[in-house]
This record gives structure tokens, C-alpha cells and sequence, in this order.
């Protein structure tokens, strides 16, 4: 398992970098389509 790697040097900073740079723009672009869900409602009834 992955953790297991990086605790053993089994990884290089390079590939551990690559995989979580990977899961932290899954992450984003899921935490930025939910803020814009919230954020242009709330624009919205403020333009009305």
C-alpha cells in the first residue's frame, strides 16, 4: 500500500509529489464546483 512505500524510502519525492498532486486536483476541482454552486446562488439573489 502506498503509505507503506513512503515509509520505507520506496518512493521518490518525485512520484509521491506526482500522486498527490493528482488527488489534490480531484480535490479542488470538487471543493470549486461546490463553491460555485454556493457562490452564484447567493450573487444571484443579490443582483434580483
Amino acid at each position: 500500500d502506498a503509505s507503506h512505500k513512503y515509509s520505507d524510502g520506496l518512493i521518490t519525492a518525485d512520484e509521491y509529489f506526482q500522486i498527490h498532486n493528482e488527488s489534490l486536483t480531484l480535490v479542488f476541482d470538487g471543493l470549486i464546483d461546490e463553491l460555485k454552486n454556493a457562490i452564484i446562488p447567493a450573487c444571484d439573489c443579490k443582483k434580483g
